[in-house]
């Protein structure tokens, strides 16, 4: 049997956030990040007001717990193939902390600052983005609100230097163009070559396989074809299904385009599923193939410890066992194997049918090998090893300089 990577579009079929703060979900898939470590405290009162404030320190898992309540509402069964077996809080957690958050109160107050009392109400714009009058629009369930524009405020204009993604007011962002300081300078028009937070609202920073990235249009239509090597991924609440299947051309076409359906529609079926046009199981099943023509059957779990499973979406390995195929040599795969444990730090990465480079979590896979994922000020060899995605030396904030 002949398999295609981007066989289902499901691995790249949701928008990615439209700022630096948030997160691309794509990325997420390769990233199995590991626990924060930190429970937030109870938060303390501002007696004039009645408002709750928000210390910095608590601020990355207050978003992130809104943010991924969101997400889940949107998403619906589609957790497992972002964050494989760690949580949304746990990761996003850390991509906060290391990113946006990281160093900003050792900025000047007249280039950026936290506002620990207007913090409250960026949690809950975030948590609420998309909902009116109860009716809950997704597509932009991820956009960086107002309200977190004051929580988190920058205060540079344009053309004004800066050091840090935050000191750039609403509508700019800090261009560095590999020297320090940057330039706030307007967030960039659709096809623009971008990297995450540089595209204007609406846009998002997309990246298409050997050309780069670009800021697209999310294609919020259902049944609108979406991925493929030039059109843009849907969405949030949509899923790109039927990436690289063509019914006459086979596995093989891995130019052909998907269709954006809704992940409520696409993770719902108890019975049958096929993995061509997207009809996925629901949560708590599993979709095993049975079929060259992609169609399948919703089965349970395989329980741990080497018993044997089947190619299926999402895998059916219990947290930290991936199905190993029982032969991979591409083009040719097994639909059968074995429930066995992920690599760990500096082993080799393993292979599966679907999900290329796996490793075990708190760990990615660089250069062929399982490398443990780091934080701030830890010494690293390269950025993929940083939560942040970025290392001189130790890991640091993203495009943070001195200033």
């Amino acid at each position: 049997m002949r398999w295609h990577t981007a066989l289902l579009g499901l691995f790249v079929g949701t928008a990615t956030a439209s700022c630096a703060f948030l997160l691309d979900f794509e990325e997420l898939q390769k990233e199995q990040g590991a626990g924060t470590g930190g429970a937030a405290g109870d938060a303390s009162l501002d007696t004039g007001d009645a408002v709750a404030e928000i210390p910095i320190e608590q601020a990355a898992k207050k978003f992130a717990e809104a943010l991924c309540a969101r997400f889940d509402e949107c998403m619906p069964g589609a957790a497992s193939l972002f964050y494989g077996d760690v949580s949304c809080v746990e990761y996003t957690t850390y991509r906060f902390s290391d990113g946006v958050l990281a160093g900003l109160n050792d900025l000047p107050k007249d280039t950026a600052e936290y506002h620990p009392e207007l913090a409250q109400a960026c949690v809950e714009a975030l948590r609420s983005q998309g909902v009116d009058a109860g009716v809950v629009e997704c597509a932009a369930a991820l956009d960086w609100p107002a309200a977190c524009e004051a929580a988190v405020e920058g205060k540079v204009d344009k053309d004004g230097a800066c050091v840090h993604p935050a000191q750039c007011k609403p509508g700019l962002f800090c261009d560095l163009k590999s020297k320090c300081p940057g330039k706030c300078v307007s967030k960039l028009g659709e096809n623009s070559p971008c990297f995450d937070g540089s595209c204007k609202a609406g846009l998002t920073c997309q990246e298409f396989e050997g050309q780069g990235s670009f800021c697209k249009t999310p294609v919020a239509k259902p049944g609108a074809p979406c991925g493929g090597p030039v059109l843009a991924r849907c969405a949030v609440g949509m899923l790109c299904v039927g990436i690289g299947f063509d019914a006459d051309a086979g596995a093989d076409a891995g130019a052909s385009p998907g269709k954006c359906k809704a992940a409520s529609n696409v993770f719902a079926s108890a019975d049958q599923c096929d993995w061509g046009v997207g009809d996925l199981c629901q949560p708590g099943l599993h979709c095993k193939l049975e079929a060259a023509d992609l169609k399948g059957k919703c089965v349970e779990p395989a329980p741990a410890g080497g018993s044997l499973c089947g190619l299926a979406i999402p895998d059916m390995c219990p947290a930290g066992e991936y199905c190993k195929p029982n032969f991979f040599n591409p083009p040719n795969v097994s639909l059968a194997g074995s429930c066995t444990l992920l690599p760990d730090v500096d082993q080799p990465c393993a292979d599966d049918a679907l999900y290329n480079d796996k490793c075990a979590a708190g760990t990615r896979c660089v250069a062929g090998f399982c490398k443990a994922l780091l934080p701030l000020g830890v010494n690293c060899g390269s950025p993929e090893v940083c939560y942040s995605g970025f290392c001189d030396a130790t890991c640091k904030a993203p495009i943070f300089c001195g200033p």
